[in-house]
């Protein structure tokens, strides 16, 4: 993490936080001009908000998308377009990079709504079911892991770090609260979310 005010080799905005990450293996699908792949869940120029039944196509291809699609509807990112999915084709392997966009919105209420309505409508397959499996066993971790009032204190941490002598304040009071007041309704919505997919998955077995 680049505190703010800091310079650093390639950080556009000096008086903003940034982060530095580590090397992603891969190039991104927008540049490889991969077949046509999008895992990303919240788009409104293209009418998108939250899962769809195209992206769990998707996320049938291959355990690594289930898994970043479950960490986004988690933790409310719906920044993952095909410049933010990388590819590795040495292992086969998909790397989701940029959370910037986190604990905005609550994917997981989503998610919850629209599978609901998908599965009314038409039951899933068994290779999407096979996805869901991954879906849902990933978020489960990801709830136990990461309970709302530790996921606050590490974003209380982040505030506090990222600040430079109280000069300049990267994160409003008011986002702050919305971001923690997000996290609570995000972790919710996962857990009916679980409920359901076990329901849903329960049913495709008998």
């Amino acid at each position: 993490m680049i505190p703010a005010e800091v310079f650093f080799p390639g950080k556009f905005y000096k008086e903003r936080m940034a982060t530095l990450h580590a090397f992603t293996p891969g190039k991104s699908l927008h540049s490889l001009n991969y077949p046509e792949v999008n895992i990303q869940q919240f788009k409104k120029e293209r009418g998108i908000f939250g899962i769809t039944r195209d992206i769990i196509n998707y996320m049938s291809l291959s355990p690594n998308l289930a898994q970043i699609v479950a960490l986004d509807t988690f933790t409310g990112s719906g920044n993952h377009g095909r410049r933010n999915i990388f590819f590795d084709e040495k292992s086969n392997d998909f790397y989701g990079i940029d959370l910037k966009r986190a604990f905005l919105k609550n994917l997981g209420r989503l998610a919850y709504e629209n599978i609901k309505k998908m599965y009314a409508e038409k039951s899933f397959t068994s290779r999407q079911i096979d996805a869901l499996k991954i879906y849902r066993d990933t978020l489960k971790k990801l709830i136990v892991k990461n309970p709302p009032n530790d996921t606050c204190r590490k974003l209380d941490v982040l505030v506090k770090t990222t600040t430079l002598n109280n000069k300049f304040v990267p994160l409003t009071h008011n986002s702050v609260k919305k971001s923690k007041e997000m996290i609570f309704q995000s972790h919710n919505s996962a857990k009916n979310l679980v409920i359901l997919l076990d329901e849903i998955i329960r049913k495709s077995i008998q």
